[in-house]
């Protein structure tokens, strides 16, 4: 794992460490009263999505995805979790998820009360999970009180710039919420990249980004 001096500036180690102090917040209120099962199941949720570039741009993100990774005892006791929280109230919606493209999603469940959605996966890893998101902005994961974000992720987000980087998992009919927040393409005008197979190989072909300065993932572990 690269410094993240090596690969960011003062000034937007700054701002990256802003994103993770929201989560450190977020991710306490969060595990309130359950802070045993949490941290026995630290390695088995990953937060992740867009609710970080959301804090990047001082916006109220819509919901924090909340990933379960694939872990029977995990799933079942998030489960119960969820049915304990809606039992109070009924703040609690399961989402019709027959229309995703993404195989390996097995249930969505939304705690309005909190923001927090739920995503119940059989990715066995947090890796694995982030190749599957398909804008580059999105790429941005708190996992084990941990940041992970690469430089083209950061520059994505700072210049609110759609990058398609999975067009397996990618819904065109997604850009259009983009836009009317002000995301754009500046290379190519209003818009996304075309959707291109392979993220690595399409990033250099595309748009020459350096590897070791801009794919290189980095974690923030200061508290």
């Amino acid at each position: 794992m690269t410094d993240a001096a090596d690969v960011f500036s003062p000034a937007e180690i700054e701002k990256i460490l802003s994103m993770k102090s929201y989560f450190n917040i977020i991710h306490k209120e969060h595990m309130k009263g359950n802070e045993g099962f949490f941290i026995a199941y630290k390695e088995s949720y990953v937060y992740a999505g867009g609710a970080f570039a959301s804090q990047w741009w001082h916006e109220q993100p819509k919901d924090i995805d909340f990933f379960i990774l694939d872990n029977p005892s995990a799933t079942l006791w998030f489960e119960t979790f969820l049915i304990k929280a809606g039992s109070h109230a009924p703040t609690v919606t399961v989402h019709d998820i027959r229309y995703m493209k993404n195989k390996h999603i097995k249930k969505v469940a939304t705690d309005h009360l909190t923001k927090i959605q739920y995503i119940f996966t059989d990715y066995k890893t947090r890796e694995e999970l982030m190749a599957s998101f398909d804008y580059l902005h999105t790429k941005v994961s708190y996992y084990k009180n941990e940041l992970y974000i690469t430089k083209a992720t950061y520059d994505a987000i700072r210049d609110k710039k759609l990058v398609v980087t999975n067009q397996e998992n990618w819904y065109p009919q997604r850009e259009e919420k983009f836009f009317k927040r002000g995301w754009v393409n500046k290379d190519l005008g209003a818009g996304a990249w075309p959707p291109l197979k392979g993220y690595a190989a399409s990033l250099l072909g595309a748009r020459m980004i350096t590897p070791s300065q801009n794919q290189t993932m980095v974690n923030i572990i200061t508290t």
